[in-house]
């Protein structure tokens, strides 16, 4: 039988760029820009929530491209992962 953590190691962990992008444009409208203060909260609320809007399947997969590229908060999810 296999355990939860090799299923997840089979799955496909595809980002898409367009999901992506308009995922950061909601995000960006709910942080009301691009905050001058960080609230730190590491739950990244905001940008579930965006993903969620675009249709997004695997959130968690996202997280974790967020997290590599310095992404653990919202803005930072803006201000470091997000291309430019």
């Amino acid at each position: 039988m296999e355990t939860p953590a090799k299923k997840r190691s089979k799955r496909t962990r595809k980002i898409s760029p367009a999901k992506l992008k308009l995922a950061g444009d909601i995000l960006f409208k709910k942080l009301g820009g691009l905050p001058g203060k960080c609230s730190g909260r590491m739950d990244r609320k905001l940008f579930r929530a965006a993903l969620m809007d675009v249709g997004v399947k695997n959130v968690v997969d996202y997280l974790e491209w967020a997290e590599k590229r310095g992404g653990y908060c919202d803005c930072e999810v803006l201000l470091n992962a997000m291309p430019r």
